[in-house]
């Protein structure tokens, strides 16, 4: 299949080994594991970008991408900070960004950028027609990964920008992390995340043979009754957390948990 969907994924932190590292290979590989598995996995390309200098970001961004995801640290004014040849970071200076990344044509569809402090930013640079992605505050490198994988895994599977990113906010609970408020979906003034779909309905393979009736993605009747997620000694809290990640879904799903003597209904 063709890709139809461009990912440049710019990994912008401090080299390992250094104090400020960033395990951004980690995240990258879970990323590629979820699409590996996902039905539109193979619509979707993404070109990495790593051990990124400034220098480096810039020549990269033509053509444009259709997302362009950017994670690393960033300072508390927002600056993003870039591969130094020491392998330390530099802070790049905000307003050149953004007048860079605004002048992009044409704009990506979705700017994510995974790190502290960028939500501003991302209001900054949105475009008209498209999304952006920031966090307000800080996050762990846990919940960055997490939040990553997730949301890229629903976009494979069909689903909005708007409910992508709201099954990663709400998969971050399932972590126990506290943080997940913090990554911020910015619309463009002309854009509806829920109708931001970034694998297009023309790249998306037929889900049944040729001949094969495909299911509903909504199970009825029996069907519905068949969807069972057990949570086998699980906290309050995580049973709250998927709770919270099933609602936002388009499947009828009951919760139950095992506990030593056996299931019981939540």
């Amino acid at each position: 299949m063709t890709a139809a969907l461009r990912i440049l994924m710019v990994e912008a932190g401090a080299a390992p080994g250094h104090p400020d590292a960033l395990d951004l290979a980690e995240e990258r590989r879970q990323i590629d594991s979820a699409l590996a598995t996902a039905p539109y996995g193979q619509a979707i390309d993404i070109q990495a970008l790593r051990a990124a200098r400034r220098e480096d970001f810039v020549e990269c961004l033509l053509p444009t991408p259709e997302v362009l995801h950017i994670s690393g640290h960033a300072d508390s004014d927002g600056a993003l900070r870039f591969r130094t040849d020491d392998g330390g970071t530099t802070p790049v200076v905000r307003m050149g960004l953004s007048a860079l990344l605004l002048g992009l044509r044409p704009p990506p569809t979705l700017i994510f950028l995974n790190g502290c402090h960028t939500a501003d930013l991302a209001a900054e640079i949105v475009a008209d027609d498209g999304c952006a992605i920031g966090v307000a505050g800080t996050i762990s490198n846990t919940a960055a990964v997490a939040f990553s994988r997730t949301f890229y895994s629903m976009v494979a599977r069909g689903a909005s920008v708007a409910s992508a990113h709201q099954m990663a906010q709400n998969a971050l609970l399932t972590y126990g992390a506290t943080d997940r408020e913090q990554y911020r979906l910015i619309p463009g003034k002309n854009m509806e995340a829920s109708a931001c779909y970034l694998v297009p309905p023309e790249a998306r393979p037929p889900s049944s043979p040729p001949g094969v009736k495909p299911r509903s993605f909504r199970p009825t009747g029996h069907d519905a009754k068949q969807r069972v997620i057990a949570l086998i000694d699980g906290s309050p809290d995580a049973v709250a957390g998927m709770r919270s990640l099933m609602s936002s879904t388009e499947f009828d799903i009951a919760i139950t948990w095992m506990p030593i003597d056996g299931f019981s209904d939540l």
